[in-house]
């Protein structure tokens, strides 16, 4: 077991041959043997000979699939095994995409990365006669659902919105947080995160108690949160009061209470106005869980003063040192698509691990964009780390021991 942790985490083998000597004084297995036994069971897990990558070139995923290909490329040049990797266009539609695999099955590939495009994997997920071994990079299907003969197959790693959305549901239901405010932007994304939320939170009896629908085309939220925190409501009543009573009144208007913290889907742009307006009207000491996305990946601590306190889904790549040297690199732009590239890395460094996930669904993987799990309908689990904004930057959060 702790040489298959050592494989799969990378760990130096040097390290783990004085952990186990230490720890196991008088086995047959010593500091010096060890590493020749992590070599010996290596072999059992290798990198696929020959291995496809498909991925748009061109059009609006050109530069996130750019990212992707460089973490692959990262990753291949670390640990390339025997392996021959060949890059092919998955073009802009599903049609594309299928000629694409049938080219690279052809060309005798043994293992296929790819695609990016949603309607391409469903498309690939969905044919007859797959073959070869694929790991699509985005969902397989719309409802999850694959048969054993697909799953056995088809593998699917992707950057879920969804699933950030249920994991902050179970979070706040963890700590016994049954009542929350929803805000979300008026767009099929919004409702699409605000569907995946609710659910979840539902399910587990939380009460949604409001939600807003704000326009991302206006900076000035301010009507919207006094409505949403019935803030308007209690000012009616200042002016209804005076107006019975024909006098003036000393009166400072209240904020609705019936709520245990708020659920924000916005950009890091959105997160900069409404968390203050929040703060302004008196629900700053409200806990705020957020999509991933407020974050854009670049540390900014002089821009981001104003997510102080958001608490969000990341990933460890973006809790990384921000001295990476991978942060230069002009696909990645920082940071702001740092989380492609390490899902590029993990797309590579994942393939040899694969059999062995399906054989053992308690296997994790210690992915760069979160640890990883293979579910029994061939799709990753992705459990995410939790980042709070502090001073201006994203800095590990544990949430507090469930009460």
């Amino acid at each position: 077991m702790q040489i298959r942790t050592r494989l799969i985490n990378a760990s130096p083998v040097k390290a783990e041959a004085r952990k186990w000597a230490d720890y196991h004084y008088g086995h047959a297995i010593t500091r010096a043997n060890f590493p020749e036994l992590v070599s010996q069971y290596s072999t059992f897990f290798p990198v696929p000979s020959r291995v496809a990558i498909l991925l748009p070139t061109e059009g609006g995923l050109g530069a996130a699939a750019t990212a992707i290909r460089d973490g692959i490329m990262s990753a291949y040049l670390e640990h390339p095994g025997d392996a021959a990797i060949r890059f092919y266009s998955s073009g802009n539609d599903s049609e594309s995409a299928i000629a694409a695999y049938l080219q690279a099955r052809e060309d005798g590939a043994t293992q296929i990365i790819g695609p990016l495009r949603i309607n391409s994997t469903r498309a690939l997920a969905s044919m007859e006669d797959l073959s070869v071994p694929i790991l699509l990079l985005n969902q397989a299907t719309s409802n999850g659902q694959l048969n054993p003969e697909q799953s056995a197959i088809v593998n699917s790693l992707a950057l879920s919105r969804r699933e950030e959305a249920t994991a902050i549901a179970s979070a706040a239901l963890a700590q016994g947080q049954k009542q929350a405010i929803v805000i979300v932007p008026d767009s099929g994304w919004g409702t699409r995160i605000e569907a995946a939320f609710t659910n979840v939170f539902e399910q587990g009896e939380g009460q949604i108690s409001a939600t807003a629908h704000f326009n991302s085309a206006t900076s000035d939220h301010s009507d919207m949160l006094t409505q949403l925190l019935r803030i308007d409501e209690s000012k009616q009543r200042k002016t209804d009061l005076q107006s019975w009573l024909g006098v003036a009144l000393n009166f400072e208007a209240n904020r609705r209470d019936d709520f245990d913290f708020v659920f924000l889907a916005a950009t890091p742009a959105e997160g900069r106005e409404l968390k203050p307006l929040l703060r302004f009207h008196d629900a700053g000491d409200i806990p705020v869980y957020a999509m991933g996305r407020v974050f854009t990946g670049r540390v900014a601590p002089s821009s981001d003063q104003d997510l102080n306190g958001i608490i969000f889904p990341a990933t460890p790549w973006q809790l990384r040192p921000t001295d990476d040297a991978t942060l230069t690199l002009e696909s990645i732009r920082g940071g702001e698509r740092g989380n492609l590239y390490a899902l590029g890395q993990d797309a590579w460094r994942l393939l040899p691990w694969l059999p062995l996930m399906q054989k053992d669904p308690d296997l994790w993987f210690p992915g760069d964009v979160g640890p990883l799990r293979l579910q029994a309908d061939g799709s990753l689990y992705r459990h995410p780390v939790w980042a709070q904004f502090s001073a201006g930057q994203p800095v590990a959060y544990q949430w507090p021991a469930s009460p």
